[in-house]
This record gives structure tokens, sequence and C-alpha cells, in this order.
């Protein structure tokens, strides 16, 4: 399920979905909404998770795998909070270990906030500080 709030994000997002999900999906269903309509319908988190025939463990699974892949991709990715360079390239340079270290906890804060602060809901980047070598930066 993508949901989205604009007909621009929801190409882009079909667009980017589609290649991904391969042939394991039919056509999508696009359906629009006002923000009136939007607002009293609102369904309640129980209610949007049992409207999934997949079950939550596999979903969870497949998130999770998402998250892994776009996160390394990530690391070899010029960053402009980190002055256009990947965090592989920053990470060879010890005295700039404290940018790197900054950047990690934006990313990290920032999922807590997503998610409402509520524990085990946010993607653990752990693996990250260990693979860049900051690991003991970690407070």
């Amino acid at each position: 399920m993508l949901d989205v709030n604009s007909a621009e994000r929801a190409t882009q997002g079909q667009a980017l979905l589609g290649p991904l999900l391969g042939g394991l999906t039919g056509a999508p269903q696009v359906t629009t909404q006002t923000l009136e309509e939007l607002k009293a319908s609102k369904p309640s988190e129980e209610t949007a998770e049992a409207s999934f025939d997949v079950p939550l463990e596999q979903q969870q699974a497949v998130m999770r795998e998402w998250m892994d892949r776009y996160y390394r991709a990530l690391l070899d990715e010029p960053i402009p909070m980190l002055g256009d360079r990947t965090p592989r390239e920053l990470a060879r340079k010890r005295r700039e270990a404290d940018k790197l270290a900054a950047w990690l906890k934006f990313l990290e804060n920032g999922a807590a906030k997503a998610v409402g602060g509520r524990a085990g809901d946010t993607y653990d980047l752990a693996w990250i500080w260990e693979e860049l070598g900051i690991a003991e930066l970690r407070r």
C-alpha cells in the first residue's frame, strides 16, 4: 500500500515500486480523497493493519529488506549534510568522524519521530555505525 498526498507523488511512487515488485502484483488500484473525506475516514491503526492480506511478519521482513538495501546504497551516495561526500569516504577520515556521527544521529532521531517514539518500531541503524567504524561514537 502506498499512501501519498498528491497525484505527482502517486505517479512517482508507482514508477519506483513497479520495477521492484515485478510481476508480484497486478495493476495498481488508485483512489483519491479530498482532505475532508480523509479526515472523516481516518482508520485506527488496528483497522489499517487488518486490511492487509499479507501477514504482519512478512510485511515487516519486506520492509526490513528494503531498508537494508536503501541504507547500504546510501553509504555510497554523496550526502549534502556531509559536504557532498559519501559516508564511506568520510569514515576514512577519522578527524571528520563527528560529522558522520551527527548525520547518523540525525537519521535515527528522524526515524524515531516518524513512528512517534514507539520502541521497537524504528529501523536499527547499529550495523551502519559498525560498518563505518564509528560505533564508539554512538551514545
